[in-house]
């Protein structure tokens, strides 16, 4: 107890040096005004690329593979086309080293998530397979292992991580402490429409045994996922042991269901607790984001939907919004999406970031669903939408800052970084070519939409930036769980390192922080290991913090 005084006293201290401390509760921005908006332009980056075939669903990786410093871009495509792994040169441009890497797969896959799986300091990729949940064959999941070397080795034989028979997205966490990184792999089952009967499969969780390999614990660990879209792991109670969201998609009967929140008991076994915590909506849950959108230490929730209407009867448009569940901070959620932000169109991917750091988090989202007649031109296609924090717990759209219409594209993965360096973050997303509806005399199926990666650099304006790079010694290498607080003179910002999220795609690994006017910040870094430490950072630093290195060092009790 004492050594916490003296730990809290101290960072206390240094914090009044740099000029004072924001308020406890709810942290809203006083003082110097930051700059507000941002407007984002569409890359070329990826022009030679393009997705297509399959099943039409495709994720997106953002990864350092090969330790250079900057970050990397992974796609997955569909059957019968190569998977693309882009290096970036640091200067924000990027090539094709899908064949000299290795990083191949021709196979067909939908998600990806990368995790350094043996703590070599080496990020590696899992991608689930696809094809059947309409079609009658589902293709392999893919574990590559990085060699360090800027190559990959395909481990997926021995590595014992097949997931369900309609394997999708995928999140990876360390489940039991033991500086591994073990896996969740969703499964949204077979719909029957075109090859009956219709089949609920049920999801897998895969313990790491530290040697390129994993069990299969989904049975004993009580996993009750069926119909799942998308996960991702955070310690939503605070007691240092990851726990599980899991968005339920896909009953095949077409009902709506709700979340699974699975909290973790300590001993490689889950509860669903979604329930008593508040996640009762039954919808289509396609993605999670989870994000700190008041400043209140911890984690909100965001899940898109099929929006104005009900795929059981496309024609009466029930209202199945999206949601926005504000964490009450004692283990309850309370929905607070209004109509503007809940009744848009039917979305896939999501992503919370501080595009224009004003020190609180933003939101995007986008998605078609062309097989269901929900893509664009007209009213059901979703152009892709920004709706940024108005620093009071909710959001106003802007309508502005992206010049690009997606409405006519077949959009699900979407995934941020801040892939230039430039401070803020910008936004991938996921495109994929698809069919029309049959001619109605030759019967003919046209394309349609590109299968261009669309990448959105964001332009910035005059606010201040931090980004925190996390390196694990007694933790997981990549510290996935690890919790993040900056603060400044007028706000406190919280973070969680995450490998999975949104929709079949996994995020930046390097959070940036949006600063405002303000120049200095104190750092607290949570890691999964317990042990707690304060560093000090500065506006446009990229600070690489390696577990042990920091001041006034305290475990978790």
């Amino acid at each position: 107890m004492q050594e916490k005084q003296i730990t809290y006293t101290l960072a206390l201290s240094c914090f009044i040096a740099l000029g004072g401390v924001a308020g406890m509760g709810k942290v809203y921005a006083i003082g110097p005004v930051p700059d507000s908006g941002t407007s984002f332009e569409q890359s070329a980056a990826f022009a030679a690329f393009e997705r297509r075939d399959g099943e039409r669903l495709g994720g997106l990786a953002w990864l350092d593979y090969d330790g250079d410093g900057d970050l990397d871009m992974i796609s997955t495509n569909g059957r019968g086309q190569s998977s693309g792994l882009f290096r970036n040169d640091g200067e924000g441009v990027f090539s094709d080293v899908t064949q000299a890497s290795g990083l191949i797969s021709l196979s067909g896959n939908s998600g990806v998530v990368v995790g350094d799986i043996d703590n070599d300091g080496y990020p590696d990729v899992f991608m689930s397979g696809e094809g059947n949940f309409v079609g009658p064959v589902q293709s392999g999941t893919k574990l590559f292992h990085n060699n360090g070397d800027g190559t990959f080795s395909d481990i997926s034989a021995s590595a014992n991580v097949p997931g369900g028979a309609t394997a999708l997205s995928a999140a990876m966490a360390d489940i039991n402490n033991d500086g591994y990184l073990d896996l969740f792999v969703t499964a949204e089952g077979h719909l029957g429409l075109a090859f009956p009967p219709a089949r609920q499969d049920t999801d897998r969780l895969y313990l790491n045994n530290g040697d390129l390999t994993f069990t299969d614990i989904s049975e004993t660990a009580g996993m009750p996922g069926q119909g799942s879209c998308a996960s991702s792991f955070s310690d939503y109670d605070n007691d240092g042991w990851m726990d599980l969201f899991i968005a339920v998609c896909n009953d095949v009967s077409f009902a709506p269901t709700p979340f699974h929140l699975l909290r973790n008991n300590h001993d490689n076994t889950f509860t669903d607790v979604a329930a008593e915590a508040g996640l009762t909506g039954a919808g289509y849950w396609m993605s999670v984001s989870l994000g700190d959108i008041d400043n209140d230490g911890d984690f909100d929730l965001f899940s898109t939907n099929f929006g104005p209407l009900d795929p059981r009867n496309l024609g009466f448009g029930l209202n199945n919004a999206h949601v926005l569940y504000r964490n009450n901070g004692d283990g309850t959620y309370t929905d607070t999406a209004d109509e503007a932000l809940g009744l848009n169109q039917f979305s896939w991917g999501s992503t919370f970031a501080d595009f224009d750091n004003d020190g609180f988090v933003d939101l995007f989202f986008a998605g078609a669903l062309p097989p269901f007649g929900l893509v664009g031109p007209g009213p059901l296609g979703n152009p892709g939408h920004l709706f940024m924090n108005n620093q009071q717990s909710g959001f106003i759209e802007d309508e502005t800052a992206i010049a690009l219409d997606l409405s006519a594209d077949y959009v699900s993965g979407i995934a941020q970084a801040d892939f230039d360096g430039n401070g803020f973050p910008d936004i991938a997303v996921s495109r994929t070519v698809y069919l029309l509806p049959p001619d109605p005399i030759t019967g003919e199926r046209a394309e349609a939409g590109s299968g261009e990666p669309v990448l959105l650099s964001n332009n910035g304006n005059g606010n201040d930036w931090l980004t925190v790079q996390l390196v694990g010694e007694q933790s997981n290498r990549m510290a996935i769980g690890a919790r993040i607080e900056v603060i400044t003179r007028h706000a406190h910002q919280y973070r969680e390192i995450r490998a999975g999220s949104s929709f079949l795609s996994s995020e930046s690994p390097w959070p940036v922080f949006g600063l405002g006017k303000d120049h200095h910040a104190l750092v607290n870094v949570s890691w999964p290991s317990g042990l707690n430490e304060w560093y000090f950072g500065h506006h446009r630093q990229t600070l690489r913090l390696v577990e042990g290195s920091g001041l006034f060092q305290s475990y978790r009790q």
